[in-house]
């Protein structure tokens, strides 16, 4: 079973789908995407965590670009809030198409592979009905997609009333899991791979803006 490029065309061709502007929008100013957990962010901004370039190996100088560069493209989307319209549709694409070409010229195969492992691995239980491929890829039933989508409901409104936590973030993921088949979970924990090490702040403190959210 080749899951191995699966992974790279999660990543790869799924970025038109990742919402910049989402996480432009966000008026927290806390360690970078800790409250973004099991919400799909951009890859490029997952490189920005040093949890994350812990995981892939990242040599110093590759970091400090993927910190550069996340912050241009985040600009770039926060110029695009709010707006509609071809040419903003455009520009979109052509952030996307930026991040693209960052990956594929920074990174090697194998930590884009592992890159789109964490990817999913942050998103959690979402990724299963977030993303048309990884429907088509698990099999899921109608049924299984109506159950996933209200458990993910339900996070998204505790969401609201309080910060997510990471042992949410896992008691979904054990939620989800539960309705998959065993051949389901088998192709699903081999799309996630080994488990990355996020060091998700428990509490809101007050801290310096990330390299995304203010000019170094």
């Amino acid at each position: 079973m080749r899951h191995r490029p699966t992974l790279a065309t999660i990543l790869i061709l799924g970025l038109l789908a990742t919402d910049l502007l989402g996480l432009a929008a966000s008026a927290r100013a806390e360690e970078f995407l800790d409250d973004r957990l099991g919400v799909r962010v951009a890859p490029i901004l997952l490189l920005t965590r040093r949890d994350v370039q812990a995981d892939l190996k990242l040599d110093s100088d590759t970091a400090a670009e993927a910190d550069h560069a996340s912050e241009a493209l985040y600009r770039q989307a926060l110029n695009l809030r709010g707006k509609a319209g071809p040419a903003i549709v455009q520009a979109r694409r052509n952030i996307d198409e930026e991040q693209s070409q960052w990956l594929t010229t920074h990174l090697t195969p194998a930590q884009i592979e592992r890159l789109a492992e964490i990817d999913l691995q942050w998103e959690g239980a979402s990724a299963m009905i977030s993303r048309p491929i990884m429907v088509e890829t698990l099999g899921l039933s109608e049924k299984q997609k109506t159950t996933l989508g209200q458990f993910v409901q339900q996070g998204k409104d505790l969401r609201k009333i309080r910060r997510w936590s990471s042992r949410e973030h896992a008691a979904l993921s054990q939620k989800a899991m539960e309705v998959l088949s065993d051949r389901q979970r088998m192709v699903w924990n081999r799309l996630l791979g080994s488990p990355c090490r996020f060091s998700i702040a428990e509490r809101t403190a007050s801290r310096p803006p990330s390299p995304a959210q203010s000019a170094r």
